[in-house]
């Protein structure tokens, strides 16, 4: 819990892309007996007779103590109670919004620590459906050939339909060595299949960089704590050796913080908003470009996917409207939505979408995601001799 409260203490201090959240919209109020199922003696109710727009909330304490005084199996009143401000942001029938309770708020900050247990696939919900966003390179997941835009139909035989994504992703989670059985479908397929799968422990390396003849490659996995300052060690390496450009590869990359991407494209823009943050009143809020470009005079490709999402699709949509890189590859994700996180003092967590992500130029990207300037498809993504994409890049750089 001390780790717990560590990650806590650095995300307060960022804005966070992807799944992350804000503030307590529906108050309840209650004193002991939390476990109890016995009756009305064993709790009490503040805040009773609270209304908004004219909804009358005595319809939910109705319902509340006729289960209690009516019910006839045992049941849990924590259990009812986080079930039901679950339902409330449910209602939003919004796919990246969701009350945690403390058990799934610890699991959810695992994605913050540098080791957790799972599958290696960052997972989504779109059109009701659970699907995978990317497979991390060299993952579990990626070796049994799952791709992005697969549909999770079920996980151990438990069926995903109507339920939660973090749920479901404490299906998928779980201790190294372990195995899950994912069912997955696929567009093309005539029927779902199944892929049993062996957790392991999932160490991110958020960025690796290497020279090749008179190019450099820079490999972004995720937008972390640690990859600006990794790109950066990479930057003063390009300063030194002065290759004739540089490779950005994004592929797969499903987002992570705000602060990151910025901070990485302010190595190549020198001055503008990378990115604008738009609120439910409509107003715009701009990020500004940090630091110094000392990059910017390096030509640059910068490779995409399907599976870059989220911050990457912020970097991607800044570097192609300052005309600093040509993309390659495929249609980004189009995840281009705000979350914040708040946690309570109990463990539990909201996870609230608050805002667009727009490009400099004010474009949208949710669900739309950034055409790249030369479309190519490609299986690998690993810059090797089959990898279309890192190929068209090195072509172009060294004409």
């Amino acid at each position: 819990m001390a780790n717990l409260a560590k990650i806590r203490k650095k995300i307060a201090l960022k804005i966070i892309l992807g799944i992350l959240a804000i503030a307590f919209i529906f108050t309840l109020g209650f004193s002991a007996g939390w476990g109890s199922s016995s009756g009305l003696k064993f709790y009490q109710v503040i805040n009773k007779e609270r209304k908004v727009e004219n909804l009358d909330f005595s319809l939910f304490w109705k319902t509340w103590d006729t289960i209690h005084s009516s019910y006839l199996h045992q049941y849990n009143n924590k259990t009812l109670f986080y079930s039901a401000i679950k339902g409330l942001v449910a209602g939003l029938d919004d796919p990246y919004s969701a009350f945690l309770d403390p058990e799934e708020t610890e699991l959810f900050s695992e994605d913050m620590k540098e080791e957790f247990g799972g599958v290696g696939i960052e997972i989504t919900m779109r059109d009701n459906k659970i699907v995978v966003v990317s497979a991390l390179k060299d993952s579990a997941a990626e070796k049994a050939g799952i791709k992005t835009g697969d549909e999770i139909v079920k996980v151990d035989n438990k069926d995903t339909q109507n339920e939660a994504l973090m749920k479901v992703l404490t299906w998928i989670r779980g201790e190294a060595g372990t195995k899950v059985k994912l069912q997955i479908n696929r567009v093309g397929w005539a029927e779902p299949k199944e892929f049993e799968l062996t957790r392991y422990n999932i160490k991110i390396e958020s960025v690796k960089w290497h020279f090749e003849n008179d190019l450099v490659i820079i490999q972004i996995s995720q937008f972390s704590d640690q990859t600006t300052t990794l790109v950066n060690q990479a930057a003063d390496e390009i300063l030194q050796k002065k290759p004739k450009g540089i490779i950005l590869d994004l592929r797969n990359n499903a987002g992570g913080l705000l602060e990151s991407s910025v901070q990485i494209a302010s190595l190549f823009i020198e001055k503008g908003a990378v990115v604008y943050e738009r609120d439910n009143k409509k107003q715009d809020k701009g990020y500004e470009v940090t630091g110094e470009a000392k990059l910017k005079d390096f030509p640059l490709m910068v490779l995409v996917n399907n599976g870059s999402a989220s911050a990457s699709e912020i970097l991607a949509g800044a570097l192609a409207f300052y005309k600093k890189g040509t993309l390659i590859g495929e249609k980004t994700f189009g995840k281009g939505v705000m979350q914040s996180w708040d946690s309570y003092p109990d463990g539990s967590s909201l996870i609230l979408t608050i805002a667009y992500w727009l490009t400099p130029g004010k474009v949208q990207i949710d669900k739309k995601g950034i055409n790249p300037d030369i479309i190519i498809n490609s299986d690998k993504i690993d810059c090797g001799n089959d990898d279309a994409v890192c190929q068209k890049a090195k072509e172009l750089l060294r004409k």
